[in-house]
């Protein structure tokens, strides 16, 4: 935010900034607009363009605050050795929950934007490296003499099931139950992928 800001400016822009999220996780891009932020956060538009003065310039805010929020539930739930007692998969799962919720609405609407703005592809280009890096953090403490482009790899391929399971979760919700069990097996399948494990032996269904 810009260091000018006094305190009450600081904290009148978060608390926007949650407003917007929350109303982009509701309506998608289509109910996103500054008058009805406005309107919500109990403001003249004026008065939010002075802080956000365009549309785009708020969803990048957004986008950006999401996500910090999500490295930080990251970074919180990872412990020294993420592989011992089970740390590793609750971490997996946590990730495909929180990227399946509103999180992943808001990176789905950052990919979508991006089709269409040089700034929003620089901001999701930006975004991703980020995350590739920390999911490279995370298979570097199960194995530190991976090759680099091995690592590289499987912390794409871990990206890509979490795109994969929030774009099928958000396009085509379902009961809880198999939610649950979607979110379960993508955890799974993350594992699979971090230790370089055979993922056909992960994803299947207990059998009694």
């Amino acid at each position: 935010m810009n260091p000018t800001r006094s305190r009450h400016g600081e904290a009148r822009c978060a608390e926007v900034i949650v407003i917007a999220r929350d109303l982009l996780v509701e309506g998608g891009l289509d109910t996103f607009a500054m008058r009805t932020v406005a309107a919500r956060a109990g403001m003249r538009l004026g008065n939010l363009q002075y802080y956000y003065a365009t549309r785009d310039e708020l969803l990048e805010e957004v986008s950006r605050t999401e996500f910090e929020r999500y490295l930080n539930t990251i970074r919180d739930t990872v412990t020294a050795h993420p592989a011992e007692n089970n740390e590793l998969a609750q971490l997996a799962r946590r990730l495909v929950h929180d990227w399946c919720a509103a999180s992943g609405v808001a990176f789905l609407t950052l990919a979508s934007l991006a089709y269409r703005s040089e700034r929003f592809r620089a901001l999701n280009r930006e975004i991703y490296e980020r995350f590739y890096a920390e999911m490279s953090s995370i298979i570097l403490r199960l194995d530190s003499k991976l090759d680099p482009g091995e690592v590289a790899i499987r912390a794409r391929l871990m990206t890509s099931v979490l795109d994969g399971v929030a774009l099928q979760v958000h396009a085509v919700p379902g009961d809880a139950a198999s939610r649950s069990d979607l979110i379960d097996r993508a955890g799974q399948l993350i594992v699979a992928v971090a230790t370089g494990s055979n993922a056909r032996d992960k994803v299947r269904p207990n059998r009694r």
